[in-house]
């Protein structure tokens, strides 16, 4: 059975195992910290949610800059959490199947360090911490539109649009989304133009992100 046959000797997908695992983790002992010790201020929430690792540019200010990465792991709610694991599984799975796992460690890197580097550029007003793996999902739907035929990028397209809307709600950081999307461009463009050079030139674009969020966080 041919389906059988590609399954088996489909490569396993080390990276979106451990992101769903450690943010799934990180949820579990953020939910016994609320049980535990129930925040009865706002000032007491903000320090619940900051302690799992959120990004807050005062605290990157402050000099927390893993919050420009930890942020992707950390998640609002369990709804929050279940659909990102879920972009996860049916975006993020076959991508780095298709690509490998090291360069889609590199994308991921580039598109969560652009996010990071668009919330921080454009923040909120007055500054909210902001959590989730939205902008590293936007950022490997990007990289797809490039990898993808004519007829799944179509379906793509509408599935960004749809997300596109969404990040327009309430409480959603569409900068985040916005930032990962645009550094996902680049790298889907150069994963399809010359897959081999990814790897020395992804490093190129991380460096961009992070002077961006280095500069973001300090003009706020």
């Amino acid at each position: 059975m041919p389906g059988v046959e590609e399954r088996e000797s489909a490569p396993f997908p080390w990276f979106c195992a451990l992101l769903i695992a450690s943010a799934s983790l990180l949820f579990a002992l953020k939910f016994y910290v609320l049980v535990r010790f129930p925040p009865k201020t706002l000032a007491d929430q903000l320090a619940i949610t900051l302690r799992f690792g959120a990004l807050y540019a005062p605290s990157v200010r402050d000099g927390q800059w893993w919050r420009t990465l930890s942020y992707a792991l950390a998640h609002g709610s369990v709804m929050h959490l279940v659909f990102n694991m879920l972009a996860t599984s049916t975006l993020g799975v076959p991508l780095e199947r298709k690509i490998g796992t090291a360069r889609f460690f590199q994308l991921s890197l580039v598109t969560c360090l652009g996010s990071a580097a668009v919330v921080l550029l454009l923040p909120h007003r007055p500054p909210m911490p902001t959590v989730g793996a939205s902008g590293i999902i936007f950022g490997w739907a990007a990289a797809l539109l490039f990898l993808l035929g004519r007829a799944q990028v179509r379906e793509l397209g509408k599935m960004l649009l749809l997300n596109a809307a969404i990040s327009l709600l309430p409480g959603v950081s569409w900068q985040g989304h916005l930032g990962g999307f645009l550094f996902g461009l680049p790298c889907g463009l150069m994963l399809r133009r010359d897959p081999d050079s990814f790897s020395s030139r992804a490093p190129i674009l991380a460096g961009i992100a992070g002077a961006l969020a280095i500069y973001g966080a300090y003009r706020t």
